[in-house]
């Protein structure tokens, strides 16, 4: 008798849920599911923040704190569905795919650059597809051509520290 109760009671509250008021989410279908995106800040002469930070399309995110952070060694974290579909986005609007694979001294394309600086490399594989960027700090670009790709790829390392919350283990 308690079951037959039971089921009554959830079938009238499941014919009384108004479905359509749910928002609109990002689901797991949204996200590739061999999603990897990582981005690794190098040392420099001086005091930089050395680290690597991994983000994973099932949301876990490591961060590998080696030297100059607030946190040294492995933090482990989960990053929402929603921002991990932000960054896939923020990749999209870079279209890193179509950036060339360094930025250096040697690349072309610096014209004006600095020594002593950090580099950061970014990596993202996503739907069987897999590239890296590595991105010397001292390229200060070589006239308007080279310096909006620099801005695109600049933007996307800052969106990924500020999406995975690298502040809470880096400092200010």
């Amino acid at each position: 008798m308690k079951q037959i109760i039971g089921i009554a009671i959830l079938t009238t509250l499941g014919w009384s849920c108004d479905l359509s008021t749910i928002e609109n989410v990002a689901v797991p279908g949204d996200i590739p599911p061999d999603l990897k995106i990582s981005l690794e800040r190098t040392a420099c002469k001086g005091s930089c923040p050395v680290y690597k930070l991994t983000v994973f399309a099932d949301g876990l995110t490591n961060f590998d704190g080696k030297q100059d952070t607030k946190t040294i060694g492995i933090m482990r974290t989960k990053t929402d569905k929603k921002e991990i579909v932000d960054l896939i986005e923020a990749f999209n609007e870079a279209d890193y795919f179509s950036l060339p694979d360094i930025f250096d001294r040697d690349s072309g394309g610096c014209g004006n650059w600095a020594t002593d600086l950090p580099s950061v490399i970014t990596s993202v594989r996503k739907d069987k597809k897999e590239k890296e960027i590595d991105h010397y700090y001292g390229c200060r670009g070589d006239g308007k051509a080279a310096e909006e790709p620099l801005k695109r790829l600049s933007a996307l390392e800052s969106k990924i520290d500020q999406i995975a919350g690298t502040k809470r283990w880096v400092g200010e």
